[in-house]
This record gives C-alpha cells, structure tokens and sequence, in this order.
C-alpha cells in the first residue's frame, strides 16, 4: 500500500464525481436507445451529459486490485485491452460458506479528475450464469501530483473501498 497521506479533499472529490454521475452515466451510455416513457428520461440527461469522455488514449494494462465490501476482502484481476476489459474477482461468499467467483466486462472512461472504469453484467464463473447478487465493480484511478496514486472501488449498490493495485503477477 502507499505511505503516503491521503489527499482528503482530492478524494472526496473524486469519489463525489464517481457517486453522482455513476447511475445516470451508465443509464446515458450503454442503455439502448427505444421509445418508451422512459425515453423522456434519456431525453432530459443528454440535454446535460455528465463530464465523462471516452479515452483518445486505450488503456492496455494488467492489474492486481484487492479491496474489501463489508469487511470480505476481494481479490481482482484486472485485464484491460482498449476501451474494454474484462476482471476476475474471488472472495468469500457468505451465502455459500466457500470462495466464490465471478467474472464481469469492464469499460474505460476518463473525468477531469481521473480515470473511471465501470463494471457490467457479473456472471458466476463456475455456472457461467448472470450472477443474482453482485453488484458490478467501478473504479477511480487518479495519481495526485503531491500524493501518488489513489484507488476507489464504488459498486453499483453504492459500497466505497480503497483498492491497493499492483501489477499483475506472472
């Protein structure tokens, strides 16, 4: 983990962009276009789209990501190839009593405090079905020029974690 103190205000700001602009952003983005009451929706956040841009830059990485929900400790590997990539989590189901895993595509996208990659569509890695209760991963990557880098894990139930990454072990 990193040493150094944690830039309280650049986190909270950072986290704050995440958390508003995380339900809308991923409605606007990948929910497709269809005529329904719920197009005057869409209608009303494309007048005003959230301050997320898609890269002019791809992000080919592989990360090792360990962050925690409700104190279960999550450990990640983090595949990004372009715009897309795709993460493998293992962790402790409670409901299973055992490790559990899941598996779930990932898409880059860059704010003027970072860069966000958000989480789609867990799936069960043993049954290869929609898993019924993970909630997809999104991350906040910044590297504060005083502090070094900074990692946030917010999921889409809403679950903040700081998130230590390293590179990926051969």
């Amino acid at each position: 983990m990193n040493s150094k103190p944690i830039n309280r205000l650049a986190l909270s700001t950072l986290i704050a962009v995440l958390a508003l602009m995380l339900p809308s952003f991923k409605a606007l983005a990948f929910t497709p276009r269809v005529s329904s009451p719920a197009s005057n929706l869409h209608k009303r956040q494309a007048q005003h789209p959230p301050q997320l841009l898609s890269l002019t830059n791809p992000l080919y990485v592989c990360w090792d990501l360990t962050y925690n929900e409700q104190g279960i400790v999550r450990e990640s590997r983090l595949r990004m190839a372009g715009y897309e990539g795709v993460m493998a989590t293992r962790y402790y189901s409670l409901k299973d009593k055992g490790t559990a895993f899941v598996g779930q595509t990932m898409k880059l996208h860059s704010s003027p405090r970072g860069l966000i990659i958000f989480g789609f569509n867990p799936i069960d890695l043993i049954t290869k079905r929609p898993h019924p209760t993970y909630s997809p991963d999104n991350f906040a990557l910044q590297v504060d020029p005083e502090r070094g880098p900074l990692a946030f894990n917010i999921n889409d139930a809403g679950r903040l974690s700081p998130v230590d990454v390293k590179p990926c072990r051969r």
